[in-house]
């Protein structure tokens, strides 16, 4: 049996192309600082939204390239890092875009959402700093989009779809929570409610339209009667209304009723 020659590990230096094509492909920016803060290394990705070539920034100090980020989290994470040798992170929430970044090939106006990482490393005796960040504008905008649907969802489920004020949930949830209040705070409380008289010989005589206009103008003209913000007028059910008024003893409800 005729033994196979192995062949032998490729040398250390054979895999320097492939690590910068890697470098230039990655979907995020990946920047490099020295124990003294400057820019060693600086992916194309950083290039194509900054409209800074690593050979410009090659050497710079970070903080002085970019002096809007001295005194700011981003500094105090790679100050952190470098003396801990533990990773940071940037709550995007708090920092949305430290860097100035902006979508590729424009250089200008709104800059992407960012979420940003600290790594420090050491090669040999020197010490690193990898600085990770990635475009999170389009995540940030679905959540935005998605809260905006819910807030949507729940003021519907709040308005009459017929007459456009407060619904009987609407109202169920405002008395709830102004009679906890008058309850806390020893003040007054008024209800009134109020119904259309006739109204089903009205809707059976003039037919569903006409009930349905007569019982947005009566919604309208009820709502108008309510001059506070704190005041609630709502469709209790069918033609009957009602009105949550908080700080409002008897005598200005009967006025408010007259």
């Amino acid at each position: 049996m005729q033994a196979k020659p192995i062949a032998p590990p490729p040398a250390a230096g054979s895999h320097t192309h492939l690590s910068a094509r890697v470098l230039a492909l990655a979907n995020l920016g990946l920047m490099v600082l020295d124990a003294d803060g400057r820019i060693v290394m600086w992916n194309q990705w950083l290039a194509s939204h900054s409209g800074l070539s690593a050979q410009r920034v090659q050497g710079s100090d970070l903080f002085d390239l970019f002096p809007e980020l001295r005194g700011q989290r981003l500094e105090q994470a790679v100050q952190s890092a470098m003396q801990s040798k533990l990773p940071q992170q940037l709550s995007p929430a708090l920092n949305r875009s430290p860097f100035p970044l902006y979508p590729a090939g424009t250089w200008g106006g709104e800059r992407v959402e960012q979420a940003v990482s600290v790594t420090p490393f050491t090669e040999g005796k020197e010490r690193f700093c990898l600085i990770e960040v990635s475009d999170i504008s389009t995540t940030v905008g679905r959540e935005r989009q998605l809260r905006g649907q819910a807030e949507a969802l729940r003021a519907q489920s709040y308005v009459d779809g017929l007459t456009g004020i407060a619904n009987r949930r609407h109202f169920d949830v405002a008395l709830d929570r102004e009679l906890r209040r008058a309850q806390r705070n020893n003040s007054q409380l008024s209800l009134l409610l109020m119904d259309i008289d006739s109204f089903k010989a009205y809707n059976d005589h003039f037919g569903h339209q006409q009930g349905d206009a007569c019982l947005t103008l009566v919604a309208e003209a009820f709502a108008a009667m309510l001059q506070r913000p704190a005041d609630l007028a709502a469709r209790y059910g069918g033609e009957e209304f009602a009105a949550v008024l908080p700080d409002t003893g008897p005598e200005q409800a009967a006025q408010h009723a007259e």
